[in-house]
C-alpha cells in the first residue's frame, strides 16, 4: 500500500552504539565520515547547509545520483531528509539518536520510505538476494557502529586492499 506521497516501501532498523548521542549526531553530519559508513555511497557534494548531491549504488536499483535536502534537524537528536527533483530513487528518511537504557550508549534508529521498483513484491524479491532497503539500512548501521566504536569499517579486503589472492599466485619469497 502506498502512502500519501506515493512511497510503497517503508524500511526501519535500529542498533545500539556505545557512544553518546551528540557524538553520533555530529559524525552523521560530517560528509567525510558519511562516505566511510553509508552503504553503497560513492560520493557526496555539499551544496549548502541543507542541500547535497549524492552518488550511491542503491540496492535493487543500481547507481543513482540525486539531490537531497535536510527537512528537519534536531541537534543531537534527529536528522530527516528527502530527495528533490527527478530521481530514479525517490525517497525520504530519518535517523534518530536516543539515549539507550541504563546508560549503555545510544539507540540509532533509521527509517527510509521509498518508491521501490515493483513495490512490496519487488522488495520481497530484493530481500531474497540481499539487496532490499532493509539490508541497506542494516549494513549502513553496522558500518556506522564499527566506525564509531573502533575507528574503522572492516571490509572483505586483505591488508593490501586487494579482494583476495588467486590460489595459483606464488607466495612472497619466491620459488624454492
Amino acid at each position: 500500500m502506498a502512502d500519501r506521497r506515493g512511497y510503497n516501501v517503508c524500511s526501519r532498523r535500529s542498533i545500539t552504539i556505545h557512544r553518546d548521542p551528540g557524538e553520533l549526531y555530529s559524525a552523521w553530519h560530517d560528509p567525510g565520515r558519511l562516505i566511510c559508513f553509508l552503504s553503497g555511497a560513492k560520493g557526496v557534494d555539499i551544496l549548502d547547509n541543507r542541500r547535497s548531491i549524492w552518488n550511491v549504488d542503491v540496492p535493487g536499483i543500481g547507481p543513482e545520483c540525486w539531490e537531497a535536502e535536510i527537512t528537519d534537524d534536531k541537534t543531537d537528536g534527529a536528522i530527516s531528509w528527502q530527495t528533490i527533483g527527478d530521481t530514479g530513487f525517490e525517497h525520504e528518511g530519518s535517523v534518530r539518536f536516543d539515549p539507550a537504557p541504563n546508560d549503555l550508549g545510544t539507540e540509532v534508529k533509521m527509517e527510509i520510505r521509498s518508491r521501490f521498483p515493483g513495490g512490496p513484491f519487488g522488495n520481497a524479491i530484493a530481500k531474497l538476494i540481499g539487496r532490499s532497503p532493509e539490508d541497506y539500512i542494516s549494513k549502513t548501521l553496522h558500518n556506522f557502529k564499527q566506525l564509531m566504536e573502533t575507528g574503522e569499517v572492516a571490509t572483505g579486503k586483505g591488508p593490501s586492499g586487494r579482494e583476495g589472492i588467486p590460489e595459483n599466485e606464488e607466495t612472497a619469497g619466491g620459488e624454492s
